[in-house]
């Protein structure tokens, strides 16, 4: 993985239904992901095949999204965190640093936390917010820390 990224701080395998692969993978909550280029030590997710091969891993697209009052800031949010492959092929990755900011100036930036739901062959299925919908109340919220499937 990339130097000072804190590859491999959460690892799971996973198995991609549709081709019957397994893969690992790797979260590097430090790395400065190439798929959000426009912001710093965002943390990306890394599928590698298992093999002996230490430099065949290819970083899980990810897309960073600003739009109307609130810019989404993605700097440091730790994404890996947690991440959990499910046994039906859910991916599921999270950044409890995920921080939005106000565009007002009297506002306070929170910190609510974000994770990312992927198919079993890595698209991007969804973006969870579970404390957005507190409100005001979710400004250190955090979510993420911690994630896992129930059957």
């Amino acid at each position: 993985g990339p130097p000072n990224s804190l590859f491999g701080f959460k690892v799971d395998f996973h198995h991609e239904m549709d081709k019957n692969t397994y893969w690992f993978l790797a979260a590097a909550p430090s790395a400065n992901s190439s798929n959000i280029t426009s912001v710093e030590s965002s943390g990306a997710i890394f599928r590698c095949p298992i093999s002996n091969n230490r430099n065949d891993c290819q970083e899980i697209p990810l897309y960073y999204e600003s739009s109307g009052s609130y810019a989404k800031v993605t700097k440091g949010m730790f994404l890996g965190v947690s991440l959990r492959s499910s046994r039906n092929g859910v991916i599921m990755a999270c950044g409890h640093k995920f921080t939005i900011e106000s565009t007002s100036p009297s506002a306070e930036p929170g910190m609510p936390g974000r994770c990312y739901v992927f198919s079993s062959n890595f698209s991007l299925v969804k973006e969870l917010d579970p404390c957005l919908p507190l409100g005001g109340f979710y400004s250190k919220c955090m979510a993420g820390i911690s994630t896992d499937f129930s059957k």
